[in-house]
């Protein structure tokens, strides 16, 4: 089983144009590695990003405390996709309450 890196970026600086905050999960490479747990926040946490490796794209998900419905997820198997859809059709995600698992 193949290991997927987490990045997460965001930019609350300036303008509204140049804000931003994204995530993307892709399958992790040796060279991405070598940069698990890599950080840059500041003080204020008004600009940063966080990397992490995990070891399934499960994990990367559910770790990601992100929107998971708008994180960009890169070169994905369509075994990766399907698993990726049947976890996310097990739970619901707002603003509000984050990423919550649907009562069954």
């Amino acid at each position: 089983m193949r290991k997927f890196s987490l990045l997460v970026e965001w930019n609350y600086r300036g303008e509204p144009s140049e804000q931003f905050e994204h995530c993307i999960i892709a399958p992790a490479t040796p060279e991405d590695e070598e940069h698990d747990g890599e950080n840059y926040i500041t003080g204020k946490g008004v600009d940063g990003f966080k990397f992490s490796i995990y070891d399934s794209l499960a994990e990367a998900i559910l770790s990601a405390h992100f929107n998971p419905f708008s994180i960009e997820y890169n070169e994905l198997t369509d075994e990766e996709l399907k698993q990726k859809d049947e976890l996310l059709s097990h739970y619901t995600w707002s603003y509000k309450h984050g990423l919550q698992k649907k009562s069954e």
